[in-house]
């Protein structure tokens, strides 16, 4: 438990919480010094978790232009009203379909031969 006086201030007792400080003052107002003593000390704690929310928020930003660099368009995702993800150019048959895996298999194939 921290003690406060007239000459103390709330940065020299940051480390403690609003209900372990007490305020000793010498005039009569009391009460209404702790309660300002107890909003300033959540202000200070909401000061501060902002900050840190911020610096979240730019790591986060900067991890998303990361992978827009590194993968061009991997950020952009088309959704329908609902929010589902949309797939361009689905296929209906299975014709399309095994010519395509044939045709992506080759070129993986020619990839491979390359290395």
């Amino acid at each position: 438990m921290a003690m406060l006086d007239d000459h103390d201030d709330l940065q020299s007792h940051d480390s403690h919480g609003p209900r372990q400080l007490v305020y000793l003052h010498s005039r009569s107002q009391g009460w209404a010094d702790l309660s300002v003593l107890h909003q300033a000390w959540h202000q200070k704690r909401l000061m501060q978790e902002s900050q840190r929310l911020m610096q979240v928020v730019n790591h986060q930003y900067a991890m998303h232009d990361e992978l827009e660099n590194k993968f061009p368009g991997i950020t952009n995702v088309k959704r329908n009203a609902e929010g589902a993800i949309i797939v361009d150019d689905p296929i209906k048959d299975a014709e399309t379909l095994i010519k395509r895996m044939t045709t992506e298999a080759e070129r993986g194939e020619k990839f491979l031969r390359k290395e």
